[in-house]
């Protein structure tokens, strides 16, 4: 990836803190094909996720800030019950590919129905390796 190209991108580490042991490790199995988080794997704690999370500066689907980050605020969206963020762009230049280049799919690989999410279109675009 050209280093104009991860100019365009963001990046930072969450980590989600579920109910359950059970419920992060679904959460894991579901979302890691995510081209939003290219790497996630197990806390500190078993109902514990780390997450590096790559977005596009332009991204349509939350803040991505340390202050007002959708997540933070809404851990509810991913069925966690509290998430807690670091930005730190850096994070970017680790990566050799932008994940919003790869081919677009015809559904999430996660399997979420964006259409049906109460956020997609206010702000959220829906999946990137689905929609533009």
């Amino acid at each position: 990836m050209r280093e104009s190209d991860k100019r365009a991108l963001m990046g930072g580490i969450y980590i989600f803190t579920f109910s359950s042991e059970w419920k992060a490790n679904a959460f894991l199995k579901k979302y890691r094909e995510c081209p939003n988080w290219p790497i996630i794997e197990k806390g500190k704690e078993p109902n514990q996720l780390r997450v590096v999370a790559i977005e596009s500066v332009y991204q349509q689907h939350g803040n991505f800030s340390n202050e007002e980050n959708t997540l933070v605020e809404n851990p509810e969206l991913i069925g966690a019950e509290s998430v807690s963020f670091v930005r730190d762009d850096r994070l970017v230049f680790l990566f050799d590919a932008n994940p919003y280049e790869s081919d677009k799919q015809e559904s999430p690989p996660c399997g979420s129905n964006c259409e049906n999410c109460p956020i997609f279109g206010n702000p959220c675009r829906g999946c990137p390796s689905v929609y533009k």
